[in-house]
């Protein structure tokens, strides 16, 4: 019965990693594999049985994980090249869209050329949107070569180099040695399928997503009281946006209660709460020159009760609840969830897009810390029965492993490969820009990161009824590449295509997978 259990756990595994059948086709095969487990009730008796061999195999597992900082440096490695890889091809497959990829890549394509932070979507300083003056690292890349595939390698690297971080800190928080390496090594696994970071990962670029590692960092450097590292790390973290307040007050609520440091924790706790109000009641309206600040009417915390449950079941199930066996640690997550549950806008709380990659290296410093909290206090458990051990550790294993994300780094490399049509018009945007390299441009809502970096370009409205040009613009669509953007897309070509020899011509070879009109 064993080896028919692992047999249909290893098979689900095999069924995530290749992506290959859909994104939950693998959850059976685990649910089957758990049930039998928790079904056999001569389980204990044959631990009792084998407990010497479980020892020697215990005694292994130690031994491997003894030293890990290697593997968890190939590990993250291995998960910067793949998701670079994965965001590469996505931008090849036109993925991304001018909301928020294309907003960042305008913003730093500006600022490279003396136009500082300006957006030209929103018309405004990009500090009158979001406070991310961190995009201007970037300025450099952009005069080698504009492209918005520099803000997302960087965003791809920066979440994978977070599990060699993370060991460090389980060095810090966890006493016991020989825990050490196991704990690391699973929290590094788990960071790679947490799924609100994969969620952040795959949605478009935000300069927050960039933030994680210098989270891990200033805590770090805030445990093993390195103050001039801590101080230009907490700084630095205001740069990136405007809910980075959040992690002063989360480091200020940790300081206070759990290292006893009160002038410290008042400090930032203060520090962080003006920074914030600061920066919504003064800076950013200054720089959208008066105007109003639309995120600010997103307050509802008593809205969808229910969807808020499951989005904190969505965050803490994945790490079995470990960041709340520390009461006191955990209050580390608590600011930025609190803000998200505040608000009655669902994305906010739904766990998919960017919302949580700042909240995700809080949760998992907290979930160290009820790996030491749990460790420490494991005479309570003693009492229980062999039995008993065995149906909680199955159901924490199921927990943990049914919560993870479904969707494995080769289902996006197969959902994002670039087919013929994708190829096609990729080279085709190139002879594109070549032969029209000053004119205006108006393009579908997926040429928005290829094209939004030229002078005079931008997407076409909603409404194809609103549609507005001046003689010699040129208009890019594709129903190939997806159409979104465009209401009534179907129309909108009759519409183009009635028009010929009036207001348009279409300009056909050699274009065969992208319809380009120029206006008349």
């Amino acid at each position: 019965m064993l080896k028919l259990i692992l047999a249909l756990f290893f098979s689900g595994f095999a069924i995530w990693l290749s992506g290959a059948f859909g994104e939950k086709t693998h959850l059976p095969f685990y649910a089957l594999s758990l049930g039998l487990a928790l079904a056999l009730p001569s389980w204990p008796k044959q631990f009792e049985a084998a407990r010497d061999g479980l020892s020697a195999l215990k005694e292994r597992i130690y031994g491997f994980a003894n030293k890990p900082l290697k593997i968890i440096i190939v590990l993250s490695l291995f998960s910067g090249v793949i998701w670079t890889t994965i965001l590469f091809e996505k931008q090849h497959a036109f993925r991304y869209r001018t909301f928020d990829a294309g907003i960042y890549s305008d913003i730093v394509n500006n600022s490279s050329q003396g136009k500082l932070l300006y957006s030209s979507v929103h018309k405004i300083n990009s500090l009158g949107e979001h406070f991310s003056p961190i995009v201007l690292f970037f300025v450099p890349f952009y005069w080698l070569k504009p492209s918005v595939l520099w803000l997302v390698a960087a965003m791809a690297l920066s979440v994978a180099a977070c599990p060699i971080i993370l060991y460090f800190l389980c060095r810090e928080i966890i006493k016991e040695e020989k825990l050490v390496g196991p704990v690391a090594l699973v929290l590094a696994l788990l960071w790679q399928f947490y799924p609100p970071l994969i969620s952040a990962l795959v949605f478009e670029f935000h300069p927050s997503t960039l933030a994680p590692p210098w989270i891990l960092l200033g805590f770090y450097f805030l445990l093993r009281n390195r103050w001039t590292a801590f101080w230009p790390t907490m700084f630095l973290l205001l740069l990136f946006k405007e809910n980075m307040a959040l992690i002063w007050v989360s480091f200020g609520l940790y300081s206070l209660v759990v290292l006893k440091q009160k002038r410290l924790g008042l400090f930032l706790i203060l520090f962080g709460a003006v920074w914030g109000v600061s920066l919504l009641e003064w800076l950013i309206p200054y720089f959208r020159g008066g105007g109003e600040w639309k995120h600010l009417d997103r307050f509802g915390p008593t809205d969808f009760p229910w969807l808020k449950f499951k989005y904190l079941l969505l965050l803490f199930l994945p790490l079995s609840f470990l960041p709340l066996f520390d009461l006191r640690s955990s209050l580390l997550v608590w600011p930025p969830i609190l803000l998200n549950l505040a608000v009655n806008y669902k994305p906010q709380f739904s766990g998919e897009w960017q919302y949580n990659d700042i909240i995700a290296p809080l949760l998992f410093i907290s979930a160290i810390s009820g790996v030491e909290a749990l460790w420490k206090n494991r005479s309570l458990f003693n009492p229980l029965a062999l039995k008993t051990k065995y149906i909680i550790g199955c159901i924490a294993l199921a927990l943990m492993v049914l919560s993870l994300d479904s969707r494995s780094p080769a289902f996006f490399l197969k959902i994002y490969f670039p087919g013929e049509e994708k190829r096609g018009a990729f080279h085709e945007v190139g002879v594109l820009k070549n032969r029209w390299p000053h004119r205006a441009m108006h393009y579908q809502e997926a040429f928005a990161t290829h094209l939004n970096l030229r002078d005079n370009a931008k997407s076409l409205k909603w409404k194809w009824q609103d549609w507005k040009f001046r003689r010699g613009d040129i208009i890019v669509v594709s129903p190939h590449l997806g159409r979104f953007g465009i209401k009534d897309y179907n129309g909108a070509l009759r519409y183009l295509d009635k028009n010929l020899n009036k207001k348009f011509k279409r300009h056909e070879a050699p274009f065969r997978y992208l319809y380009v009109y120029e206006a008349l």
